[in-house]
């Protein structure tokens, strides 16, 4: 399971870098309004400690979030020196990309601390989106890229890899 997230992780990255390398070339302004991102989705509230998605759950029509206002806790099931693995997201950050792209159930669960305004797209709305704005496409960037060091540091961790 893991060697095809991988595979279909990469294969994403490759599309959305060829994307935004493109479409950095027609925009010389870098740091445009962000509200070009809020087409073809929805904007929904939550509130404070409401799951937004469970470890598992196959994903639906919400795939994938960016948090417009609020705070989200992602948690991973397993960490050696403790039963999880957590991390905390603020207002610009994108969650639920890897495993909408690999085609997998939910790797981590997500939860609200605070109440939150979050812009929800399905998989094809944000491709969609992404070919449309390119900066939405680097935040996805950051946002897989983050994903993966914190896969990496609990593999490293559940494996007991020791570094040179």
């Amino acid at each position: 399971m893991f060697e095809n997230f991988k595979n279909s992780f990469i294969t994403f990255i490759i599309k959305i870098v060829k994307k935004s390398i493109i479409m950095s070339s027609f925009n010389p302004n870098p740091y445009k309004n962000e509200q070009n991102f809020f087409i073809n989705g929805k904007e929904i509230f939550v509130k404070a400690n409401q799951i937004i998605y469970n470890i598992y759950e196959p994903v639906n029509e919400n795939a994938i979030f960016y948090i417009k206002s609020g705070i989200v806790k992602i948690e991973f099931p397993y960490n050696a020196s403790k039963n999880k693995c957590e991390f905390f997201l603020k207002e610009g950050d994108i969650f639920g990309v890897p495993e909408v792209y690999a085609d997998s159930p939910r790797l981590s669960k997500a939860i609200c601390v605070s109440d939150a305004y979050v812009y929800v797209w399905d998989k094809n709305s944000f491709m969609l989106t992404v070919s449309m704005v390119w900066e939405l496409s680097i935040h996805a960037i950051k946002s897989l890229s983050n994903f993966t060091k914190i896969l990496n540091s609990i593999y490293i961790e559940k494996e007991n890899i020791k570094y040179f």
